[in-house]
């Protein structure tokens, strides 16, 4: 893990970054850890750059999602694993069972995404009956919807985590296309 750590982040910046993450989640096995530590490194500190420099242009509204159901297959060890999302947005859940399991629980949450996604194609807003008000996301508010049961909406989800990685110097963006 720390070798891992040391080449995503630098040498000099990884036992900080491991001691942040620990004590985040002490209760977490060392695998966890890690998986969460490259989730923000590859996925979701890029995910709100990109949501931030789209919602500056003010072209069109901006809607930030996380996904923090967890599947319950092979114990729940897997989480809200990458990639389960997408048999969830499509409302093939029960296609999925190696990834989102057979429970109804997997289907309640795909019909929240699925809906979702078809209201956003329809009128350019995510909003459905189903889901708490979505906001579209500003730099000020950084409102993300959660999507878990019940759903809900955040306002900064995970701002340690983003006041960590901006403080940390480590260059994210070079992979983020606009």
């Amino acid at each position: 893990m720390e070798a891992l750590c040391a080449r995503m982040v630098g040498a000099d910046r990884s036992p900080a970054f491991l001691d942040f993450y620990r004590a985040r989640m002490p209760a977490d096995a060392p695998g966890h850890v890690l998986a969460s530590l490259l989730t923000d490194r590859f996925f979701w500190f890029g995910s709100g750059i990109l949501a931030e420099r789209k919602a500056r242009r003010g072209q069109a509204p901006v809607y930030l999602y996380n996904l923090a159901w967890r599947s319950p297959v092979l114990g729940g060890c897997l989480r809200a694993a990458h990639g389960i999302d997408m048999a969830l947005w499509f409302d093939n859940a029960d296609r999925a069972g190696l990834l989102a399991g057979q429970r109804p629980e997997a289907g309640a949450i795909a019909k929240l995404l699925s809906s979702s996604l078809a209201a956003f194609a329809r009128t350019g807003s995510p909003q459905t009956p189903g889901l708490p008000e979505w906001a579209a996301y500003s730099p000020d508010s950084r409102t993300c919807m959660v999507f878990d049961l019940p759903p809900r909406t955040v306002n900064d989800l995970a701002g340690d985590v983003r006041l960590f990685w901006e403080a940390s110097d480590v260059e994210l963006s070079a992979g983020i296309m606009l």
